[in-house]
């Protein structure tokens, strides 16, 4: 009886696994052709998305290196007109290089067809009698030399973050009045050499250092007050002040480098 109990357990078993696998057989291949078909459908479709994917993406990278010049292509070399202005091409951007219009209080653009105007060519307004005021662009880093020298009605100067040197007698001998120092300013040249009637300086919040020659020979300043976040003066930026008079300094300064107040009175 157990024999035939087994015998029986077994051919049901046997039966069941027959048919188990049989259905299973049976079920794995009616899964397996949708599962097949969907796993063809979907690395079709996938491969079909990741070349549509690459496509596009080829495209784009094509678009962009054959249809994008390089980013200064579309500016002529030399000289060219762009409104009042004369402008010249260089390797990060574009230069003034002079100025044809009628004066008065003028703001020179920040940018040309989105190219930066990143400098004030040397003698790019020397001696112009017309200008009375000038807003230089946060965008400008650069002032040339001799860039507003001798602008006899150039009393008013604006000058902002950005800007990184100011070289040789940039502003000299102009009547300007007041002028703000940006903390980004890191070169000077006398830029105010011989402004008689520069006599208000303001200093950027938070600036710590007083460049080279800043205000060398300036002849209009008769006092000046060191903010209390710069640690340094640099070397000769007071030099030769013929009537800077009243010095104020305060806590913090830390270094007054070579003749910074030399041959002042």
């Amino acid at each position: 009886a157990a024999t035939s109990s087994t015998t029986t357990t077994a051919k049901p078993t046997t039966s069941t696994t027959s048919t188990t696998t049989k259905a299973a057989t049976s079920s794995t291949t009616t899964t397996a052709k949708p599962t097949t078909s969907t796993t063809s459908t979907t690395t079709k479709a996938a491969t079909s998305s990741t070349t549509t994917t690459a496509k596009p993406t080829t495209s784009t990278t094509s678009a962009t290196t054959t249809t994008t010049p390089p980013v200064y292509d579309s500016i002529p070399d030399g000289e060219y007109t762009f409104g009042d202005y004369i402008c010249t091409k260089t390797e990060s951007g574009i230069s003034i290089k002079g100025y044809n219009g009628e004066g008065g209080d003028i703001s020179i653009p920040s940018e040309f067809e989105n190219i930066p105007i990143i400098a004030v060519s040397d003698n790019a307004f020397k001696s112009n009698k017309k200008i009375t005021g000038v807003d230089i662009p946060s965008s400008v880093r650069k002032i040339g030399s001799r860039a507003f020298y001798a602008c006899e009605n150039l009393t008013k100067v604006t000058l902002h973050e950005g800007l990184e040197s100011m070289l040789n007698c940039c502003f000299s001998t102009d009547p300007i009045e007041e002028i703000y120092i940006p903390m980004s300013l890191s070169y000077a040249s006398e830029p105010f050499a011989n402004c008689s009637k520069l006599n208000k300086v303001t200093f950027a919040d938070g600036i710590t250092k007083i460049p080279d020659d800043l205000f060398k020979s300036c002849s209009g300043l008769t006092e000046i007050d060191i903010p209390e976040t710069v640690k340094t003066i640099g070397s000769m930026a007071f030099y030769a002040c013929e009537n800077l008079t009243k010095v104020t300094l305060h806590e913090g300064l830390e270094r007054m480098q070579n003749l910074c107040f030399s041959k002042d009175p």
